[in-house]
C-alpha cells in the first residue's frame, strides 16, 4: 500500500487492462493455417508482404492533385522569368503542401520551382550587382 494515496501499486488500473483475454490475441505465428503444410511444397516467403514498389504514402495523399500554385510557380519561372514571383509562389506552395500532408510529387515540384528561381537570383546577387556597383564607382 502506498502511504500517500493508499492504493496497491501491484493492481493495474481499469484503463490499463485490455478488454480481451491474452488467449484471444493472435500470435505472430498464427497467420498461416495449421493444416496447409505440404512436404512437397515450398512456401512462398513473400506471402502477405507488400511489394517494394507500393507507395508508402497514405491513400488519401495519393488521391490529392498537385495544387495549382505549384504549376503557377513553375510557369512563372520557366516562361516569364519572374524570379521573385516564382520564388514566392514556390515557397507558398511548399508550405501549403506540407501543412496539408499533400502529395509527395507536388512537394518535389515545389522544391524544383524554388531551386529554379534561386539559381538566377543568386547569380544576380553575386555576379551582376557587384559588377554594377563597380561600374558606378568608376563612372
Amino acid at each position: 500500500m502506498c502511504p500517500q494515496c493508499h492504493k496497491d501499486p501491484s493492481v493495474r488500473p481499469a484503463w490499463a487492462t485490455s478488454e480481451q483475454p491474452a488467449s484471444a490475441t493472435p500470435h505472430w505465428s498464427d497467420w498461416r493455417e495449421e493444416d496447409t503444410w505440404d512436404p512437397d511444397h515450398i512456401p512462398d516467403p513473400t506471402d502477405d508482404i507488400p511489394a517494394p514498389f507500393e507507395s508508402l504514402e497514405p491513400a488519401a495523399a495519393r488521391e490529392l492533385e498537385i495544387p495549382w500554385i505549384v504549376w503557377a510557380a513553375l510557369l512563372a519561372t520557366l516562361l516569364s522569368g519572374g524570379i521573385i514571383i516564382g520564388l514566392v509562389l514556390g515557397i507558398v506552395a511548399r508550405r501549403q503542401i506540407k501543412s496539408s500532408n499533400g502529395r509527395l510529387g507536388g512537394l518535389v515540384l515545389a522544391n524544383i520551382a524554388i531551386a529554379l528561381n534561386l539559381v538566377p537570383l543568386i547569380y544576380i546577387l553575386i555576379v551582376i550587382v557587384p559588377s554594377l556597383l563597380k561600374a558606378t564607382q568608376n563612372w
